[in-house]
């Protein structure tokens, strides 16, 4: 029989124990009516002590609340068996109803305590679960076990029609991004057992190179233009903080212009990842170690050109520690990436020069990547370097170099693609005579026919036969 008026447990009106499994009881709550509920005993480090459930006709999760004692009975301990199964088998975290939100959170602080992961990486992580926890939530969707390929797909649709802080359409490839921080999160819950592989939704979502468009660089006129006005543009101010800052974005624009580094990559230096060292042909050679790139670790190779930008930021001795970045303002701190100086600029050279450089073929609006863009063409139709070895240099894959400068690529072999043999090459003179020089090479070539029997017989000696 059930004990009346002496349940001790928070918000327990009437409880059973049942004797021949200590902690598995069944109760009646305060504030629930006749509806009868069981507490689970779980004994597994790192998880609840026990696992509350309420308990319906058939053991069915759309099933109606069991009011009868007996049945309330009869489905714990059917459904405690299953319990004890999950635990034999250490399926304990599929037991529980994790919310959407505990999952992504928890995949998120696992993503920064991962020493592998780079801050774009974790950045990335951060940034996405944001609009898919408003997803989620517009859906209706809280417990994770609920959630289906259909709903996961949507989030597709959904994302593409919203627009960015800066009202611009959201770009293809940053929901591709999004989708796949979702199918790790999903990863995520599948590896701590939440949600059953089986029962993982399936959902990806990804983009064409052709479907791919880079930001336009320079060309090589344009650059000539860009680069006298970074030096013109500082000293067209009489205030001593504006002509600092400007000549700051000069030598940061001509850092990008000959390393080919991302722009958030090269705020991330810092002193004692820069290595200036003398090369064979005289010249200095330039090495800065990347620790938290987009794509990890790498070794980048910069033109000569870097070492006087260098020298130029070092100058200002406001931090020149081993740990201080190479990129720093006023006051010693780093620097974020100067977009909105580099548009100012580009604006006052159009106002003042009368060039336009703001707005590439594309239609695209010109920003600090725009160098790295153009490092990768001149580098290409310039220099000596293959495909493998910039790409490698530039921490991207073959493919997308293929992809996004192939223009430059067929520029750079425009020498070979051109190029014919010696004696190949047409000759020189009036059509008589190449006719006449044709023929006299005929009768040099012409072969003489031979004399006698074309095949003799051989006269073989009587012990030869």
């Amino acid at each position: 029989m059930p004990e009346k008026g002496r349940a001790k447990g928070k918000g327990m009106r009437t409880k059973y124990a049942f004797p021949e499994w200590p902690g598995l009881v069944i109760y009646q709550r305060k504030d629930a009516g006749d509806n009868w509920y069981v507490r689970f005993p779980l004994k597994v480090k790192g998880f609840r002590p026990y696992k509350f459930q309420l308990l319906r006709e058939g053991g069915e999760k759309d099933g109606a609340p069991t009011t009868n004692i007996d049945t309330a009975k009869q489905w714990a301990l059917m459904q405690y068996g299953a319990v004890l199964n999950a635990v034999k088998k250490g399926d304990v975290g599929s037991l529980f109803d994790k919310t959407l939100d505990e999952v992504i959170s928890e995949y998120v602080a696992e993503v920064k305590m991962d020493p592998t992961r780079g801050k774009s990486a974790i950045k990335r992580a951060v940034h996405s679960a944001i609009p898919l926890r408003r997803y989620f939530r517009e859906c209706g969707i809280r417990i994770i076990g609920r959630l289906t390929t259909e709903i996961a797909k949507g989030y597709i649709n959904w994302r593409l029609a919203q627009s960015s802080y800066r009202g611009t359409p959201i770009a293809p490839t940053t929901v591709m991004h999004e989708m796949q921080i979702l199918n790790q999160i999903l990863d995520h819950a599948v590896d701590k057992r939440y949600i059953r592989y089986q029962d993982r939704p399936k959902a990806t979502f990804s983009v064409s190179l052709k479907k791919r468009t880079k930001r336009d660089g320079f060309t090589s006129d344009e650059w000539k233009i860009l680069e006298d006005w970074l030096w013109e543009w500082p000293t067209l101010t009489v205030n001593g903080r504006t002509r600092e800052r400007r000549e700051h974005l000069r030598d940061y624009c001509i850092f990008l212009y000959y390393s080919g580094m991302r722009p958030g990559e090269a705020m991330n230096l810092q002193n004692r990842d820069i290595h200036i060292q003398d090369a064979a042909n005289g010249e200095e050679m330039v090495i800065l170690d990347l620790n938290e790139g987009k794509t990890g670790e790498r070794d980048v190779v910069a033109m000569p050109e870097v070492a006087d930008a260098i020298r130029r930021l070092r100058k200002r001795e406001i931090a020149t520690g081993p740990n201080d970045f190479l990129f720093i303002n006023e006051h010693g701190e780093k620097l974020g990436v100067p977009s909105a100086t580099f548009s100012r600029m580009l604006e006052d050279l159009y106002l003042e020069k009368d060039a336009d450089l703001r707005i590439g073929r594309t239609n695209q609006k010109r920003t600090p990547y725009s160098l790295r863009h153009t490092y990768a063409d001149t580098r290409l139709m310039e220099g000596d370097v293959n495909v493998f070895d910039l790409s490698e240099n530039m921490g991207t894959s073959v493919q997308m170099i293929k992809h996004h400068y192939k223009h430059a690529r067929n520029s750079a072999k425009a020498k070979e693609l051109t190029h014919v043999k010696p004696e190949f090459k047409p000759k020189t003179g009036t059509v008589e005579q190449l006719v006449d020089a044709a023929r006299k090479a005929g009768r040099k070539t012409e072969k003489s026919k031979p004399k006698g029997q074309r095949f003799p017989y051989l006269v073989l000696a009587e012990d030869e036969e």
